[in-house]
């Protein structure tokens, strides 16, 4: 229910993008937001947590794959970065706006995805049916 307000209350327009034209900049942020925020949250929690190891029990790398799909999910300053930086070309700022939103919603998917296949490893090893 969060996603849905922060996206309401971000007052975020669908822009007219016309799908047949859209530019290797729009693919370019579908692909990165998701997967860049993936690798980058895995990358630096593996780091931080071979660091902070002293003593102190590990976090699972499949707990911390799971936080780091579901971080692709906040888009409010990747809008913002996107109407920054392409203040001059409306229509790239309108594929950028549809690019964030799509690699948000990909990201979101990919958070559940993993977040219900964690769960059911979980589930089976606590002698569940998973």
């Amino acid at each position: 229910m969060l996603p849905v307000f922060a996206f309401t209350a971000a007052l975020v327009a669908l822009p007219p993008v016309p799908i047949g034209g859209l530019r290797p900049l729009f693919w370019a942020i579908v692909v990165a937001l998701p997967v860049g925020k993936l690798v980058g949250i895995a990358v630096g929690g593996s780091v931080a947590l071979a660091l902070a190891r002293r003593g102190r029990p590990s976090v699972p790398v499949g707990d911390l794959l799971v936080v780091a799909a579901l971080g692709g999910v906040g888009f409010t300053v990747s809008l913002l970065m996107n109407q920054l930086a392409f203040t001059d070309d409306p229509l790239l700022a309108a594929e950028g706006t549809l690019a964030v939103l799509l690699g948000s919603a990909l990201a979101g998917v990919g958070g559940v995805i993993a977040t219900v296949l964690r769960s059911r490893h979980y589930s089976r090893a606590r002698g569940g049916t998973g």
